[in-house]
């Protein structure tokens, strides 16, 4: 009897490890892409969204065609969006170190 439940336990575990291989197989996570941008992808642009004191919120507009940045920001008190300036992300915004 001792040999039968020994052999019964050994199958029992085997089974268990292929049933996990087969889970692990067929359940993988796919694979991350990133995203490039070309010229013929024109209009198409990343926006970032976050929140700011005072419960303001502001939205980041990236346009990676053109390599800018704009941002504009919501006032949800007065029911105002304020439009900011548009900044080149090739060329830097402010003073460089030598």
């Amino acid at each position: 009897m001792p040999t039968k439940d020994r052999v019964l336990i050994i199958l029992l575990c085997l089974n268990v490890v292929l049933i996990t291989a087969v889970v692990i197989n067929y359940t993988h996570l796919p694979q991350a892409q990133a995203q490039t941008f070309t010229a013929s992808s024109a209009g198409n642009y990343i926006l970032i969204t976050g929140d700011l004191r005072f419960d303001h919120q502001i939205l980041w507009i990236i346009d990676p065609v053109n390599r800018q940045l704009a941002g504009c920001v919501y006032d949800p008190s007065r029911r105002v969006i304020r439009f900011g300036g548009v900044i080149s992300l090739v060329q830097p915004a402010g003073p460089t170190l030598p």
